[in-house]
């Protein structure tokens, strides 16, 4: 006889048991959604590992923070061999914060990953990690019995070695057995020699940071160096029977160095060099600043000294006093030769020709110093076959005696004047020789050379 598949009472609609408690299509909905609950749980314990094993980084070495990679691999990578080599079914990486009076749980192994979203726990009444940061290390053979010794977990054995960084302490080191067992001389080894590289993974990380952050800074100070190099003016004649070059050299990727010429709207050609009183990248700041001031208060009829005056208002107004600044501003007229030069601070001019030189400036207090600095209109006048030489406080000795990385005037002087029927640019590749045999340069160097054939 056969059977029916279900009853009346089963088929029955009104039967609460029978009806579903949701639709189908409400399930997979539901179902979905779950997934993608479980997905973003992942996604978040990934990043959490993450993040604990950067902060991991962060903690052991005072704020660094670890270049791209996977530190948090390593590390458990070190926790699964350290738990294999003492036969222990778990292991967690401990690290004290800045205050050192909590210890945060950095990386796991053999637990639940939400483990790391824990709050710190403090360092005070925590036994077994204050033994360890004491002794060598420490065996807890049955947490049960054992409570005092305030194990993070309930196993029932464990091991407890400090992390160190040098003779600093960074942290404890816990491995985690299922069961209460005898620990043996060889697995308390095993967890000092696992500590030990858990440290040295710390280490490596902060290096790589450091030769990292190296690199993009010199990528950096070289971007820097090419701009300034950028702002030089070409050597191009300014004018008929007027040649024009310069050469500028820093101690360092930056300098704060400058020379620059143009013509003005009333047709004389200038020409200027400055250098900074400090070195690197708060030279080449300043050397910015004062280059930008020269450059807007020469469009308009002037005054070498007004200039002069304008750009050392600028630079007070903008510093706290020190922004020093040598500068030496002159104007030629192309027709006559006939021109004006001002002086700030420690550049020097000099007019050389084919019989000798004569002096232009003298050192004299620095643009950026005081509000009341008032540099004065000097004359001079360029003959056919002469040059105006302006050069930097840092390319010339200023005791009159060789020093390295330096030329005396003299020397300066007699190569240019072997040089001045050939031009400007073949008496600066002659200086440039000088230079590099006088020994390397420990002051930025600028040499700007205007000769009227």
């Amino acid at each position: 006889m056969l059977l029916p598949a279900c009853t009346e009472a089963m088929m029955d609609v009104d039967s609460a048991d029978a009806q579903p408690a949701v639709s189908k299509s409400a399930a997979e909905t539901l179902a979905q959604a779950a997934s993608r609950i479980a997905d973003r749980l992942r996604e978040f314990e990934g990043l959490l590992r993450n993040q604990e094993a950067t902060h991991a980084v962060e903690d052991a070495n005072a704020g660094c923070v670890p270049a791209a990679g996977h530190i948090a691999d390593r590390l458990e990578a070190v926790l699964k061999e350290a738990s294999a080599a003492t036969g222990c079914d778990a292991a967690g990486l401990y690290l004290l914060d800045a205050d050192t009076s909590h210890l945060k749980l950095r990386s796991c192994f053999g637990l639940p990953k939400s483990r790391l979203a824990q709050p710190p726990r403090a360092l005070r009444g925590a036994l077994g990690d204050l033994e360890a940061l004491v002794s060598p290390v420490v065996t807890i053979e049955d947490i049960p019995r054992m409570p005092h010794w305030e194990s993070p977990e309930d196993r029932g054995a464990a091991i407890v070695v400090a992390i160190r960084g040098g003779d600093l302490p960074l942290g404890t080191l816990w491995l985690w057995d299922d069961q209460p067992r005898d620990i043996t001389p060889a697995q308390q080894a095993s967890a000092t020699l696992a500590a030990g590289r858990i440290a040295a993974e710390l280490e490596r990380e902060v290096i790589g940071a450091a030769v990292a952050a190296q690199t993009d800074l010199r990528e950096e100070m070289r971007s820097a160096s090419a701009w300034q190099n950028r702002q030089l003016p070409p050597a191009v004649p300014l004018d008929k029977d007027w040649d024009v070059a310069g050469w500028n050299e820093a101690a360092e990727a930056v300098g704060g160095d400058w020379f620059a010429w143009d013509i003005l709207p009333d047709g004389k050609i200038a020409i200027a060099i400055a250098s900074v009183g400090t070195s690197g990248i708060e030279s080449a700041l300043t050397a910015a600043t004062a280059r930008s001031a020269w450059q807007s208060h020469t469009g308009y009829r002037h005054k070498t000294n007004q200039v002069l005056s304008r750009v050392n208002d600028t630079l007070w107004q903008t510093s706290t006093g020190d922004q020093s600044t040598s500068l030496l501003y002159a104007t030629v007229d192309p027709e006559t030769g006939e021109g004006q030069f001002s002086s700030a601070g420690k550049c020097q001019g000099l007019i050389v020709n084919q019989y000798g030189y004569r002096m232009l400036a003298s050192p004299t207090e620095l643009l950026g110093c005081d509000p009341d600095v008032r540099p004065l209109v000097h004359t001079m006048r360029l003959l056919p076959g002469e040059a105006l030489v302006l050069v930097s406080q840092g390319a010339i000795a200023s005791n009159g005696s060789p020093e390295s990385g330096r030329l005396t005037q003299q020397a300066l002087t007699d190569s240019i004047r072997q040089e001045l029927v050939n031009g400007p640019e073949p008496a600066l590749s002659c200086l440039r020789r000088l230079f590099a045999k006088s020994g390397p340069a420990n002051a930025d160097r600028s040499i700007a050379i205007l000769q009227r054939q």
